[in-house]
């Protein structure tokens, strides 16, 4: 692609919540640009310009990040009353606040693959050929939007707390950090925090929690498989595709390793494992949530 070329990547377009006010993005990838050169070219939108599906909504934040040989910029957009206006003064380490922020990420997922070749050997002398099973350099991206909720609480402590208690509020979080929790909608998601921070008084602190839900990788290729290569293992054309069920390549929440075999003539083993510890009602425990 010519230097300096512009093209939005459509699959990044979201629609958001945040903190009450309705939030779009856009991406574009800037062929061969660094981060702060393809902030300047003239198709990637300004401050304030409109959207165009909608121009009530303005962008109002503009960033910009290495990406392969170029740059990746997202624009977000917003509401215009809310571009260069932040509202009322709102204290987010007090006692009882709550700040919402419901959105989507992406996560990149590659499936390891395996393709039956024909070898050909010699055994004394004597031509033979087999079928081998043969990794594949090449493997299959898939993006998948994972969608979360990000929720922030001010948590004020009676007395100025001593290094002993700020420990131990950190301990408790950690205690929780990527196990999965039942959150009140009935859904499992996984748990991280993204910070706490102290405020201008030292009994204040903000506490940032982020609950993932992992939607899998959905097994779209059903109808085009073949028959079965092993356990697991289903053929597409003469291509081994690691395969869960008739609904997931790989089912949500776990991970996928995929060996050859000792014996190349023997399909790879597929193994299915849990990413992360169940405890569902842990999200009781954290701090500020009772």
């Amino acid at each position: 692609m010519p230097l300096g070329e512009v093209i939005e990547l459509r699959s990044y377009r979201t629609r958001s919540l945040r903190d009450g006010v309705p939030t779009l993005t856009r991406a574009f990838n800037v062929e061969g640009l660094t981060p702060d050169v393809a902030l300047q070219v003239p198709n990637i939108p300004g401050y304030r310009d409109p959207h165009p599906d909608d121009p009530t909504i303005v962008a109002r934040d503009i960033s910009a990040a290495p990406r392969g040989a170029g740059s990746l910029v997202q624009v977000t957009y917003v509401p215009t009353p809310y571009v260069g206006y932040n509202g009322p003064g709102v204290n987010t380490f007090e006692e009882g606040f709550i700040g919402k922020d419901a959105s989507f990420d992406y996560e990149d997922v590659e499936l390891p693959l395996f393709r039956v070749v024909d070898y050909v050997y010699s055994e004394n002398g004597t031509a033979t050929e087999k079928a081998v099973f043969e990794a594949v350099d090449t493997v299959v991206p898939f993006r998948k939007r994972v969608p979360y909720h990000r929720i922030s609480l001010g948590i004020t402590f009676p007395d100025a707390p001593t290094l002993q208690d700020v420990l131990g509020l950190t301990d408790l979080v950690l205690s929780q950090v990527d196990k999965l929790h039942v959150l009140p909608d009935g859904k499992e998601y996984v748990f991280a925090c993204e910070g706490i921070d102290q405020g201008s008084k030292v009994t204040d602190f903000n506490i940032t929690y982020r609950w993932t839900r992992d939607p899998g990788v959905p097994n779209e290729l059903e109808s085009s498989f073949g028959p079965s290569a092993g356990p697991n293992l289903r053929f597409l054309e003469s291509t081994v595709y690691p395969v869960f069920d008739s609904n997931f390549l790989i089912p949500p929440y776990k991970g996928l390793r995929i060996d050859g075999n000792r014996d190349p003539e023997q399909p790879p083993t597929v193994t299915f494992f849990d990413r992360y510890k169940r405890e569902p009602n842990g999200w009781q425990n954290l701090p500020g949530i009772a």
